[in-house]
């Protein structure tokens, strides 16, 4: 290693080699060795391999701070690089068209008309959802109906919003501008009362949320609610749960095992609750309870089919509920490829595309095999030329409708492990296709059009959000962010425990509060460990918002959990440390239980949910769904 490193100097010093280095020959020596006058021995080769050394760090940080230089210089090329050819080839995005208006607002001329228009046109504005503005909408919203000019403004102006529900950065929502924007107003309002949730689970939540750094975060914290539902509750159960109860059990050696056991656990609950409504022991306002009364908030779609494997074990099925578009699922995607083959069969490339779509599933060894039969592929390019034909002659929903026939492909697609959620996709995105059939009449445009969708999937728009794969009577399985804005009678959170190992991927954004709470990207200043802490500090601030989200979602029933480990792993410690109920969950002084969780025991974690007065118990005995199990959906065809 010594002799390559001579032989190739620009690699890194060998570590037998910085054994010579002068600083570590001094250090080697002990300190009574240097009470008696002994000393590390001296040479120029070490003091020349310690320099050597020093100039290797220096050249190393040198080089890592000119590429992060570069990759800001580059990022600069992109953004200017990119407006440029959108201009070129006449586009334009949705972020575009709110930077055009920011930049033609900074106009005082065109800024002035513009005002003076939009002040005539409306008499006052209310912008709802406000908590996830950010910056630039702000600035504009402000400048048309607020203050922004120095003038009083003629305009009301309403914003609309709720800081703890603020769960969108990951889109670019900035719940900073929020707070911004608050501070601004001439007056804030809140409602004080809850009209979903009944009053032992309102009275859970303002206890849950109580402390006052219970958001982190403390400019934003939990007023007091009041239950519009003072009354009994609408859902009676002969069980001993409460309107909120935990599961505290034990996790094992690892959250993965207790992950595990939690998702049988959840699955079982759901069986008994299912059964003893079959029974006519759990009535929703005099009725039977049913699987589609139950929703299972969980963080992330792994889980969420997790879950479902767990209910189907048991004879329960289940629906994915998501809120997000539909343009951006493998289906979009297959049907995109199989379009632009039929658009041109000539095309053998897009063909193979095609058939390795999702929606067409061929697998490797199928093309070639297919590849090397001459007669099967030109039947196959033959296929295309008439569904082409076909397109052209009888509009894009006839062409449709017989690629669904001649290419089996809802039996297809039917047989897969999800296949009712694949076909549900595919003919949504058929439908969409069609409504932009009468403004993009070619198919050239239709493909056309169809790339932007998949390029910039708008999940904030109602048609192309995607679809529930079956309207049977099923339990919901939803993520978190899908879940805000929608209740349900009861309410399964059993991943609060858990977080996130790393609260950071690989950027460090955060908010400067030495600069107004300006959002500002540390790419390796001197500050960079203090702007580590503060991103770290926000991006965990979101995940005690993101649990107050669900939380608020159960209106007669929820359930939580968390398990107690004996001992953890050092990183299995940092992701529960990172989990929401670890900071809102109390010992007996009042402390977050992730300021000690080495000492967690069962006996410890009922304690803190039996003071916010939830019932506890282990988990529930295994068993199966007596019920009816759910019958496949029917998935009609859409109509020409």
């Amino acid at each position: 290693a010594v002799e390559r490193f001579f032989s190739q100097p620009t690699q890194p010093i060998p570590e037998l080699l910085a054994l010579l280095k002068s600083s570590y020959l001094d250090g080697a020596v002990s300190a009574a060795a240097k009470k008696k006058g002994l000393s590390a021995p001296q040479h120029d080769f070490f003091a020349a391999l310690e320099n050597l050394y020093l100039a290797q760090q220096n050249v190393a940080l040198d080089m890592d701070l000119c590429l992060k230089h570069w990759l800001l210089a580059f990022g600069d090329y992109v953004r200017s690089e990119l407006r440029r050819r959108k201009a070129q080839a006449g586009q334009m995005s949705f972020d575009d068209s709110i930077t055009t208006l920011a930049a033609a607002l900074q106009n005082p001329l065109r800024a002035q008309n513009l005002l003076d228009k939009v002040r005539q046109k409306y008499q006052a504005a209310l912008v709802d959802e406000f908590q996830d503005t950010d910056p630039q909408q702000f600035a504009i919203i402000d400048a048309l109906f607020g203050r922004s000019d120095g003038a009083a403004a003629s305009t009301p102006f309403f914003m609309v919003g709720d800081p703890k529900q603020a769960i969108y950065a990951f889109r670019g929502a900035d719940v900073y501008a929020y707070l911004r924007a608050r501070s601004q107003a001439d007056a804030c309002y809140s409602i004080d009362t809850n009209f979903r949730s009944d009053t032992d689970v309102v009275a859970f939540v303002n206890a849950l949320f109580a402390p006052a750094d219970a958001f982190v975060e403390r400019k934003i914290s939990h007023p007091h609610i009041l239950a519009k539902h003072s009354g009994a509750s609408k859902l009676t159960c002969k069980d001993d749960r409460g309107a909120v109860h935990a599961f505290v059990f034990d996790g094992g050696k690892n959250p993965q095992y207790a992950e595990r056991a939690l998702m049988a656990g959840v699955a079982d609950e759901i069986a008994a609750v299912l059964n003893q409504a079959a029974r006519g022991e759990a009535l929703l306002d005099g009725v039977a309870l049913s699987p589609k009364d139950i929703a299972v908030l969980l963080p992330s779609h792994r889980q969420a089919g997790e879950m479902k494997k767990a209910l189907a074990q048991r004879g329960i099925a289940a629906v994915m509920q998501t809120r997000e578009s539909v343009f951006a699922s493998s289906e979009a995607k297959g049907l995109y490829a199989v379009l632009a083959a039929i658009e041109s069969p000539a095309q053998t490339g897009l063909l193979r595309l095609a058939l390795l779509s999702s929606v067409m599933g061929y697998g490797l060894p199928q093309l070639m095999a297919l590849q090397a039969d001459d007669g099967a592929w030109q039947l196959a390019v033959e296929n295309l030329q008439q569904w082409r034909d076909e397109w052209r002659k009888a509009g894009f929903m006839a062409m449709f409708r017989r690629w669904l026939v001649d290419a089996d492909v809802a039996a297809r697609l039917l047989r897969g492990a999800d296949g009712e959620r694949a076909l549900t996709n595919l003919l949504h995105v058929g439908e969409l296709i069609q409504a932009q059939t009468r403004t993009h009449a070619s198919p050239a445009l239709l493909l056309a059009w169809l790339a932007r969708q998949i390029a910039e999937p708008q999940p904030n728009s109602d048609a192309q959000q995607i679809r529930l794969e079956s309207d049977a009577n099923r339990v919901r399985l939803v993520t978190i962010h899908a879940s805000k804005g929608l209740e349900y009678p009861l309410v399964f959170c059993p991943f609060a425990w858990k977080g996130k190992s790393e609260l950071l991927r690989d950027m460090v954004a955060f908010h400067d509060p030495a600069d107004d709470d300006a959002l500002k990207i540390d790419v390796g200043t001197a500050e960079f460990d203090a702007h580590k802490t503060q991103a770290e500090f926000e991006a965990y601030a979101e995940q005690l918002r993101l649990l107050y989200v669900a939380v608020t979602r159960a209106k007669h029933r929820l359930y939580l959990a968390y398990p107690a480990f004996d001992s953890l792993h050092h990183a299995s410690v940092k992701g529960i440390k990172n989990a929401p109920l670890s900071h809102l969950l109390r010992d007996e002084a009042g402390q977050p239980l992730r300021n000690n969780l080495t000492e967690l025991s069962i006996a410890k974690i009922s304690a803190a949910f039996t003071r916010l007065a939830a019932s506890v118990s282990g988990l529930p005995e295994a068993q199966s769904w007596v019920g009816e199990r759910a019958a496949p959906s029917a998935l009609a065809l859409p109509a020409t």
